[in-house]
């Protein structure tokens, strides 16, 4: 018998018990290296993102954007890309073959050599303080025939540069947007989450040659 029972207890064989510390270990092991191998900064979004990307060329990008709790843009549409990387900002140009364009950029001196590189947008306009410089709009085009577009911009919220390296700019936002021509105020606010992938940047000459060596040195 593999047990058995004294005062209620059970007393294992010493083969069941070197079954049961090697199922254990098995267990342990392949737990520790699955999250040896995951990046603690990956969210479902940006990882779902990165297993799209076989079929994009260097320099574009894939995104997910949420506006109003829609899909902003198609599923899986490339965007050509735009880099400039600089010691005081980061500023990204994204643009697809359907009119889609998205244009960022985040200001903070020393933002490069941050642990946590977050960019974060007060509304000044409803008494909100203490954020830095950001510039964040959206736009698509609804009607090519008569040129007929839709766009937005973030009045408050917060950028993540999740990861930058030559391989990949993974980038998260959430915020609030508003239509140009609309009071920047609460009762004009729709809802954004963003995910953005760029496979293999190209970041352009005006970049800064010290943060790309920094980049290099990784």
């Amino acid at each position: 018998m593999p047990e058995r029972y004294v005062s209620g207890i059970a007393f294992f064989s010493p083969i069941v018990l070197m079954k049961k510390n090697f199922f254990w270990l098995a267990f342990w092991s392949v737990f520790l290296l699955s999250c040896a191998d995951s990046n603690p900064s990956e969210t479902a979004e940006i990882s779902e993102l990165k297993g799209n990307l076989a079929d994009l060329s260097a320099d574009q990008a894939l995104m997910k954007i949420e506006v109003g709790g829609q899909d902003f843009y198609s599923d899986n549409l490339a965007f050509k890309t735009n880099v400039l990387m600089l010691p005081q900002s980061l500023k990204l140009g994204f643009l697809n073959e359907e009119g889609g364009n998205v244009e960022m950029e985040m200001i903070k001196d020393g933002w490069f050599d941050q642990k946590s590189r977050t960019f974060n947008l007060a509304n000044d306009i409803i008494g909100e303080t203490g954020g830095d410089q950001v510039i964040v709009m959206v736009g698509r085009l609804r009607d090519k025939m008569a040129m007929q577009g839709e766009g937005y911009f973030l009045v408050n919220g917060k950028v993540e540069v999740l990861e930058l390296s030559r391989q990949f700019i993974t980038i998260a936002l959430e915020g609030n947007l508003v239509k140009p021509g609309l009071a920047s105020t609460e009762e004009n606010y729709v809802p954004v989450k963003g995910w953005i992938v760029v496979k293999e940047p190209d970041y352009t000459e005006q970049s800064s040659a010290e943060l790309l060596k920094k980049i290099d040195e990784k």
